[in-house]
C-alpha cells in the first residue's frame, strides 16, 4: 500500500460539531462590543471551550511548531516586561484576553482543516460583516449622541468606536473585493455587502476606513492567482468600473455631509485627533535609552506618557513601547515569513485579510481586539494547511519515485 494513503488516513481532522463552534465564533467577534455590554464578556471565555473540543477532536495530539514557540514566548515576554513597567493598568484589564488569544491562535494553527471547512468560515465571516453593515445603515447614530461626522451602529444603547467599527465593516469589503475581483464568484451577494459596507464604513467617518477600502481595491485589481485571459481582463475592468461608480453614487449621496467633509478634509489627516501629539510623546519616551528601544519600556508603560489620553492610538507603536525591537520582532517575523511564502504560491487572500485589518490598526490600540487576531489566526490556517499539502505532495512524488525505482 502506498505509504502516502496510510499517511493520509491516519490525520485527524476537527469534527463537524467544533467546525461550528468556529463557525460561532466568527459571528460573535464580529459583535462582541455588544455582547459584552449587554450579555457580558462572554467570548474570552467561549473561545475556551472552542480549544476543548478542538483538543477533544485531535485526541491532544496538538502540532506545535517554532510559529507557536514565537507567540507563546512573545505573551511570556509581555509578562516579564511588568518587572520594569511604571504602569500596569492596562495588563489588569488585558491580561485574559491576551493570553486567550494566543492560546486560541496555537490551537487553531495547530490541526489541519479541510479546505472547505476553511471558506465556510471565511463565508461566514463575510456574511457577519455584511449583516453589521446593513444593521449600521438601519440603526446608526452620532457617535456619543452629538459627534454627527462620526455615525456608528447603537444595539441596545450600546455603540462602539468608529474605527473600530470601520475594521469590522472593511472585512466584509475586502472579502467582496476577492470574491469580485479575484476569483469572480458570489458576485450579487458581494456587490450588495460591497455596497452596504462601504456606506457605512463611510458614514463612520474613519479616514483609516476610507484609505484601507482604497488599497484594497487597487491591490484586488493587481492580483492574479491564475494566468490571466483576455476575457477575463475585460471582466475585470468591467467590474472595476462598477466598484468605482458605486463608491462615486454612494460618496455623492448617502455618506452625511459631515462625515464627508471630515473624510476629505486632507489638512488635517496629519494630526488626526491629535494623533501626531500622542504618538511623539510615545516614540520620546521610547528612544530615551538603549535598554528602553530593545527591551521596551514594559507592558503599559507608553499610555501614561501620552499627554493626552490613556492609550496610543497605535497598536505598533504600543507594542513597540511594550515589548521593544525585541517583542516585536517575536511577533511580526513569523506573520511576514508566512505572507511571503502564501503570496509566492499565490494565496492572496489571507494577506489581502490580514493588510484589511492591520492597515486600520495603526491608527487604534488593537492588540486586545478580535479583528486583529482573527486576521493573523486565518493568515496561518491557510499558512499552515498549505505547508500540509505540500508536505503531502512531496511525500507523494517522493513514493511514487521510490515505487519506480523498484519496478526497475
Amino acid at each position: 500500500m502506498n505509504k502516502s494513503i496510510i499517511i493520509e488516513k491516519s490525520e485527524a481532522f476537527t469534527s463537524k460539531f467544533t467546525n461550528v463552534l468556529i463557525y460561532i465564533y466568527f459571528v460573535i467577534s464580529i459583535f462582541e462590543p455588544y455582547i459584552n455590554k449587554t450579555v457580558g464578556s462572554i467570548t474570552k471565555y467561549y473561545i475556551f471551550i472552542v480549544m476543548a473540543f478542538i483538543i477533544f477532536d485531535m485526541r491532544g495530539r496538538l502540532k506545535i511548531t517554532h510559529l507557536h514557540m514565537a507567540y507563546l514566548l512573545w505573551v511570556a515576554y509581555k509578562f516579564i516586561s511588568l518587572f520594569w513597567s511604571e504602569d500596569i493598568s492596562t495588563p489588569k484589564s488585558h491580561y485574559i484576553s491576551q493570553i486567550g488569544m494566543v492560546l486560541f491562535f496555537v490551537t487553531l494553527t495547530s490541526v489541519k482543516m479541510h479546505e472547505k471547512t476553511i471558506e465556510k468560515f471565511v463565508f461566514t465571516y463575510f456574511l457577519s460583516s455584511g449583516v453589521m453593515g446593513l444593521l449600521a445603515i438601519l440603526f446608526s447614530q452620532s457617535y456619543h449622541g452629538s459627534v454627527s461626522s462620526r455615525q456608528v451602529l447603537v444595539l441596545f444603547d450600546v455603540e462602539t468606536d468608529p474605527n473600530n467599527q470601520a475594521a469590522f465593516l472593511l472585512i466584509g469589503i475586502c472579502i467582496a473585493l476577492y470574491y469580485l475581483i479575484v476569483i469572480q464568484k458570489n458576485k450579487i451577494l458581494s456587490i450588495c455587502i460591497l455596497t452596504i459596507n462601504t456606506i457605512a464604513c463611510l458614514s463612520t467617518g474613519s479616514r483609516a476606513g476610507l484609505v484601507t477600502a482604497i488599497i484594497l481595491i487597487i491591490i484586488s485589481v493587481l492580483l492574479n492567482e491564475n494566468r490571466t485571459s483576455f476575457i477575463i481582463a475585460i471582466k475585470r475592468v468591467f467590474l472595476v468600473s462598477i466598484i468605482a461608480v458605486i463608491m462615486f453614487i454612494i460618496l455623492r449621496n448617502y455618506i452625511p455631509q459631515d462625515a464627508y467633509t471630515r473624510l476629505f478634509d486632507f489638512d488635517s489627516y496629519q494630526s488626526g485627533s491629535d494623533r501626531d501629539i500622542l504618538w511623539a510623546n510615545a516614540w520620546n519616551k521610547y528612544t530615551n535609552d538603549l535598554l528602553s528601544i530593545i527591551f521596551g519600556l514594559g507592558w503599559g508603560t507608553a499610555n501614561a506618557y501620552t499627554g493626552l489620553s490613556n492609550s496610543v492610538h497605535n497598536t505598533f507603536l504600543t507594542m513597540l513601547c511594550d515589548v521593544g525591537f525585541l517583542g516585536i520582532c517575536m511577533f511580526f517575523i513569523p506573520i511576514i515569513n508566512a505572507s511571503i511564502k502564501l503570496i509566492k504560491i499565490k494565496k492572496f487572500f489571507p494577506v489581502l485579510l490580514l493588510l484589511s485589518q492591520l492597515i486600520p490598526s495603526f491608527f487604534i490600540d488593537a492588540i486586545n481586539k478580535r479583528f486583529f487576531w482573527n486576521a493573523i489566526i486565518i493568515l496561518f490556517i491557510y499558512y499552515v494547511n498549505a505547508s500540509v499539502s505540500n508536505n503531502s505532495e512531496g511525500n507523494t512524488l517522493q513514493n511514487s519515485n521510490i515505487q519506480q525505482r523498484k519496478s526497475f
